[in-house]
């Protein structure tokens, strides 16, 4: 398989060759020779083992002997900007380009802001996820990653795969990355659509989750996720009797109103303590979601990494480590990262000198690759249910297989969250078909709800596992073996089965029993170890960003299993760690520790890579439309606002010197002259007297009004949009992202999209809505072999259900 790839950045297309290379492609990667010079630790993560070449996309014959190449490529992919493309890609190839492009763009190449200029600052400011992370009463903090690119080029690997395997093999693909964060969201949306609530940011807790946080030990930093069912344990193992026993802090509605007083006694529990002992005590005696951060360079010796061998020594660097993939494959084994190839020649690359002749296979409809797959979806939660709908957009037959009580109860004293029921409308029906983080994950899917408890239920299940190509499931290792349902007693009955286990720390190693959930896996990643205001205020995401990590990855693990039982005929075992999806999105900080002797610093929203960035301070909007209706939560701080809202962000990023001057010349201020802020050293040495002069100017100016004047100069810059900004964006609503498939109680509400266009299309008119609790119960028991008495008697004695049981 020949992987062209056409780049200028150590993005998204760079990680998606990254992800062919691993997996046994051949990645020749194009770029520019006037290209902005890549920092070492990026270049070696993302195009580590690639066939470079380096050329002129001005000149003819460089053109043409690209296009000499690109005839002989499987696939193509790039994330040259729109008008890049169409200058010296879909534009002077657009005729002889046979196989599959993928282009990969900030905002896509429709829309009015198919032309912004962007980086994963300012892309995740547009997207929301700035919003979210930081302090309240500061200025908010952006992901110091290139997670959003990484994301994108993960979809762009799943789509390329999608389509070599199943496909047309013509698509023309693109991905937005704007759109990509905007679909990854967890309950973010929801909260505004259905309760008119706006997600906020609370430093390092969570929103609506007590106590969930990260608290300083002894020697580091430690992350509590502790949902109702996890604190009577919690509670006496870090305050004994008396607190588990208090009874004003038995329920988390409770505890949500006294935070600051149990986190006090959290801190008074941990300050003497290591967080190696804490990890191995909460898990291992008291079984409660606990992680840790430590420095970058002590990973390395993290014992459950090694034991996984997630980190190997680059090929030809014997003294740099750098992660491998998330998962394994039983039988497929991963390439190693290797060290940067010289740069080539056309002459030196294999170019048959007549284009290889087509076979014709069979091809799904473009806009269905995955159709005919059929997928078991044991998910719960957030990260499985991503991976699972990702694959029911591009046409797989999902069935979700849910517990009879998943849904909660038939009735409920209070209303369920974000299901858009008013307290006076309580007896509208079926409550437990109205969640909307639940519906909006399920979209796509058929659902058969069946107790797995009962022998006739667990055989119910093996019918349906033997009728399938793939079943994923994110429980804890325990819980699949605990019902007879492990991985060698289904391979028996379905060998060619793909079995995609992803719990929270890997399916072997020291930590394997450990429980985990997004927030306190999070830090295990590494990534409150560069993401913070300053070196001693680390903060973590608060949105769960590990889930949505490791959501997308396993996505990524189901089609590079299926080529390989498209090569082999052969099913597998997926082992999937979701902190190690995570930290494999933050590798080149791993890289870097290593090269330079030292981990990188917490420095707040500036950027060592650029020669300036910011978060802005603009002025207060001059609409009150997107307050908040009602409390979000019951931290007493979460009320809503009755002024208008003054809580108005900029993100900006200078690129470069050129783009710092322009900025500076665009203000008027000659911050370009002083020489206090000369070179990007002294600007990161003064930053407080700069960011001072910027937020005095900035203040004048709508976010809005200042992001279009920047764009308009060329500077990157996006607005830090809140949750009703990100649902009502022009671009978003111009370009059709939003979807809206009908629930089984009749409700069509907005919802997320899929953040690709096929043929400069999208391709939402066959989607289904979420299904009903248990609706597919008689067809899917039909088809694999169940008489309708058989299926008559399974409703009667509850062993299937399509409505709770109490």
């Amino acid at each position: 398989m020949r992987i062209v790839e056409i780049s200028n950045l150590e993005g998204a297309a760079g990680f998606a060759g990254k992800l062919f290379r691993r997996w046994g492609a051949e990645v020749i990667r194009v770029e520019s020779r006037d290209r902005r010079p890549p920092e070492i630790h990026r270049d070696l993560y993302v195009n580590g083992g690639k066939t470079r070449l380096q050329i002129n996309f001005s000149e003819e014959e460089d053109l043409s002997q690209l296009e000499s190449l690109v005839n002989t490529a499987d696939l193509l992919v790039s994330d040259f900007t729109p008008a890049e493309l169409d200058r010296y890609v879909s534009g002077p190839l657009k005729d002889s380009i046979a196989c599959p492009q993928i282009f990969i763009t900030n905002f896509g190449r429709q829309g009015p802001y198919r032309n912004y200029e962007g980086t994963s600052a300012t892309l995740n400011a547009m997207g929301s996820y700035t919003w979210l992370s930081g302090d309240p009463g500061r200025e908010p903090l952006t992901l110091p990653s290139e997670y959003c690119y990484y994301q994108a080029g993960s979809y762009a690997y799943v789509l390329g795969l999608s389509e070599l395997l199943y496909g047309k093999n013509n698509s023309i693909i693109d991905i937005s990355v704007f759109e990509t964060l905007a679909s990854l969201h967890q309950f973010t949306d929801t909260m505004w659509i259905f309760d008119k609530q706006v997600r906020s940011r609370h430093g390092n807790r969570f929103q609506n989750l007590c106590p969930t946080t990260l608290l300083p030990a002894q020697d580091g930093w430690v992350g509590f996720n502790i949902l109702p069912n996890f604190w009577p344990a919690f509670a006496l193992w870090v305050g004994g009797t008396e607190l588990a026993e208090k009874e004003e802090w038995l329920l988390n509605t409770d505890r949500m109103r006294y935070e600051d007083e149990i986190e006090s006694i959290i801190r008074d529990f941990l300050k003497d303590k290591s967080v190696r002992d804490v990890l191995k005590d909460g898990q291992e005696t008291w079984r409660v979601p606990v992680g840790i951060s430590v420095p970058l360079s002590q990973v390395f010796d993290d014992p459950q990494l090694k034991h996984r061998g997630f980190f190997k020594p680059i090929d030809g660097l014997e003294n740099v480590q750098a992660p491998i993939s998330p998962f394994t494959i039983s039988g497929f084994q991963a390439q190693p990262d290797e060290q940067l190839m010289p740069f080539t020649n056309f002459e030196d690359i294999n170019i048959p000198s007549e284009t290889p002749v087509s076979v014709d296979k069979p091809s799904n409809p473009q806009e269905r690759p995955l159709s005919g797959l059929r997928i078991a979806d044991m998910t719960r939660i957030w990260s499985g249910p991503v991976c699972a709908r990702i694959l029911g957009d591009l046409g797989a037959d999902v069935i979700k297989i849910e517990a009879p009580t998943g849904r909660g109860p038939m009735t409920s004293p209070v209303v369920p969250q974000n299901s858009g029921v008013q307290e006076q409308d309580l007896e509208k029906g079926q409550l437990w078909n109205r969640h909307s983080l639940n519906n909006k994950l399920n979209r796509n899917k058929r659902s058969v709800s069946v107790d797995l408890k009962s022998e006739e239920g667990r055989e119910i299940f093996r019918k349906i596992v033997q009728d399938s190509d793939v079943l994923i499931e994110n429980f804890s290792v325990r819980a699949m073996p605990s019902l007879g349902l492990d991985y060698e007693s289904l391979r028996a009955i379905n060998p060619s089965l793909i079995y995609i286990a992803m719990p929270a720390l890997g399916r072997e190693g020291p930590y394997k029993a450990y429980v985990g959930l997004g927030p306190s896996i999070e830090p295990l990643s590494g990534l409150p170890e560069i993401m913070g205001y300053s070196e001693t205020e680390p903060r973590v995401t608060s949105m769960a960003l590990t889930d949505a990590a490791a959501g997308v990855t396993a996505a990524t693990a189901v089609l590079t299993a299926l080529q390989h039982r498209e090569e082999t005929g052969e099913g597998s075992l997926v082992d999937l760690s979701q902190s190690e999806a995570m930290a494999a999105y933050l590798g080149e900080y791993y890289i870097q520790t290593q090269l330079e002797g030292t981990a990188p610093s917490r420095i707040g929203n500036d950027s060592p890579s650029h020669a300036f960035q910011a978060v802005l301070r603009c002025a207060p909007l001059a609409t009150k439309e997107f307050n908040s209706h009602k409390p979000t939560s019951d931290r007493p701080s979460d009320v809503p606002l009755t002024a208008n809202r003054d809580d108005e962000w900029l993100t900006v990023t200078c690129r470069d010197e050129s783009e710092w001057i322009a900025f500076s010349e665009f203000a008027g201020k000659a911050w370009h002259e002083n020489e206090l802020f000369l070179s990007p050293d002294a600007r990161r040495l003064n930053r407080s007297a700069l960011m001072h002069e910027m937020n005095l100017w900035s203040r004048g100016f709508d976010k809005h009004e200042l992001l279009d004047s920047l764009q308009s100069q060329g500077i990157p810059s996006g607005a830090v949009l809140s949750p009703p900004e990100l649902l009502s964006d022009q671009h978003l609503e111009d370009t059709g992202y939003f979807s809206y498939t009908q629930w089984a109680t009749g409700e069509e509400p907005q919802s997320d999209g899929f953040p690709v266009m096929y043929d400069g299309r999208r391709r939402y008119d066959w989607w289904s809505g979420p299904p009903a609790l248990g609706e597919a119960n008689e067809e899917i028991l039909s088809r694999i072999g169940y008489s309708d008495s058989e299926i008559e008697t399974f409703f009667e004695q509850g062993i299937i259900v399509d409505k709770p049981p109490v």
